[in-house]
C-alpha cells in the first residue's frame, strides 16, 4: 500500500470514529481576531498615553507578542477553512490578524496551502530544509543558512530565529522566484499585490513607530514581534525540519507533533498538534486533541511526538542542508559526518529523550 493511500485510509478510519462535529467549521472562533486586536489597541494606547515604567512595558511587550501569534495562529486556521466558508471573506478578515508578521493573505495562501500543505517536506515545499545542491547554485540560500540556529555562527542564529518567520516570509516574497527547488512562480499568485499588501503593512507600522518614538516602539513593536516569532517558531521549526525528505505526502512519514503541559496548548491555541493538523488541514484546532487521542491509541510507534525542550535540541543541534532525503549535514561537510534522519524518525516512534549531549555519536550515519 502506498503512503497517501494509507494515510487515506487512516483519515477515513478517524473520520468514523470521532464525532461528526469535529470536522465541521466553528465560525465564532473567526471573532477571537477582533478580541485580539482589541485587547493589543488597549495595550498600545496605554503604552502610547502613560509614562510608564520600562517593566510595566515589558510586561505590556508579553502580552502584545502573546497576542501577535494567536492572531496569526487563528488566521492560519481561517485561511485553511477551518472557521468560514467564502474564500475572499477567510481572507479579508486574515489581513486583520497576519499584520505582526508582515505576511499578506494573498501570498500566505500559495506559500503555506497549497505549496506546504501539498507537497510537505518534499524538495518542492518552501518550508523544507534546502539541498546542498541549492545552497551551492544559490547565494540567498547559502546565506540563509549561515543564519540557522544550527549554524556555526550560533550568535547570528539565536538573533535570525527571533525573527524566523517574518524574515522567511520576506524572502518567499521578494526573491521566491529564484530558488530552482521551489519556485513561486509554479503557483498562480497575483505577487503584485502581495507585495503592495506588504508594502501597506510596512508603512502601518513606520507610521506607529514615528508616533511612539524609538523607546516605547521597543516594547509595542520589536519585543512583541519577536515574541510572536520565538514563538510560532518554537513550534513551527520542530515539526518537519529533522525528518527525512519523502516523496508521498503523508504527515504519518513526514510531521512531527509537540508535547506541551495542558495550559500550553491553552495558551497557544492547540498548535502543538501538527500531524493532526496535516491529517485533517481544514480542522478547527479545537478539535485536533480528539485525533491525538485516536492517534495514540491506534497508532503507538507510528504516530510522532516529543517533548517541548526536545524539539530545541533537535532544531538547535542538526544541520539545515539535505545531502540526501535521509541525511541532513552543512554545506562543507562530508556525508560521514551528517545526521541519519531515519534514526530521528525511529527514535520519535520509540518514545526516546534525544539527548543534546551524545547525540551525534548516537544518531551520526556511518561513513
Amino acid at each position: 500500500m502506498s503512503a497517501i493511500n494509507r494515510a487515506a485510509e487512516i483519515r477515513a478510519d478517524i473520520r468514523r470514529a470521532l464525532p461528526r462535529e469535529a470536522f465541521q467549521r466553528t465560525p465564532a472562533r473567526a471573532w477571537l481576531i477582533l478580541l485580539f486586536n482589541t485587547v493589543i489597541a488597549g495595550c498600545m494606547v496605554v503604552v502610547l498615553a502613560y509614562d510608564l515604567a520600562w517593566y510595566w512595558m515589558l510586561l505590556v511587550a508579553l502580552i502584545l507578542g502573546h497576542h501577535f501569534f494567536a492572531m496569526g495562529i487563528m488566521s492560519h486556521d481561517i485561511m485553511h477553512g477551518a472557521t468560514l466558508k467564502n474564500r475572499s471573506l477567510r481572507r479579508l478578515v486574515s489581513y486583520f490578524g497576519f499584520y505582526p508578521f508582515l505576511i499578506s493573505p494573498r501570498l500566505w495562501d500559495v506559500w503555506h496551502n497549497k505549496a506546504h500543505h501539498g507537497r510537505t517536506n518534499t524538495t518542492h515545499d518552501p518550508d523544507a530544509n534546502l539541498t546542498v545542491a541549492e545552497a551551492e547554485r544559490n547565494a540567498i540560500a547559502r546565506f540563509g543558512v549561515h543564519l540557522m540556529p544550527s549554524s556555526r555562527n550560533r550568535i547570528l542564529g539565536i538573533v535570525f530565529y527571533t525573527y524566523w518567520f517574518t524574515l522567511v516570509g520576506q524572502v518567499i516574497l521578494w526573491a521566491g522566484h529564484r530558488f530552482k527547488e521551489w519556485n513561486i512562480g509554479d503557483y498562480s499568485v497575483d505577487l503584485g499585490k502581495a507585495r503592495l499588501e506588504t508594502v501597506g503593512y510596512y508603512l502601518l507600522w513606520a507610521v506607529l513607530a514615528y508616533h511612539a518614538g524609538p523607546f516605547k516602539s521597543l516594547f509595542i513593536i520589536v519585543i512583541p514581534m519577536m515574541i510572536g516569532n520565538i514563538v510560532f517558531m518554537s513550534f513551527a521549526s520542530s515539526q518537519h525540519v529533522f525528518l527525512p525528505q519523502t516523496e508521498d505526502n503523508d504527515p504519518l512519514m513526514n510531521s512531527a507533533s509537540v508535547r506541551v503541559p495542558a495550559w500550553v496548548d491553552a495558551l497557544t491555541l492547540n498548535f502543538s498538534h501538527h500531524v493532526e493538523h496535516h491529517l485533517f488541514p481544514a480542522m478547527s484546532y479545537a478539535h485536533t486533541p480528539k485525533v491525538r487521542a485516536w492517534l495514540r491509541e491506534n497508532l503507538p510507534g507510528t504516530y510522532m511526538e516529543l517533548s517541548f525542550r526536545d524539539t530545541f535540541r533537535l532544531v538547535f543541534h542538526t544541520p539545515r542542508l539535505y545531502g540526501t532525503p535521509n541525511l541532513l549535514r552543512h554545506s562543507d561537510e562530508e556525508e560521514s559526518q551528517a545526521i541519519d534522519t531515519t534514526r530521528i524518525r525511529d527514535a520519535l516512534r520509540n518514545g526516546e529523550s534525544i539527548e543534546s549531549a551524545d547525540f551525534r555519536i548516537r544518531y551520526a550515519a556511518t561513513p
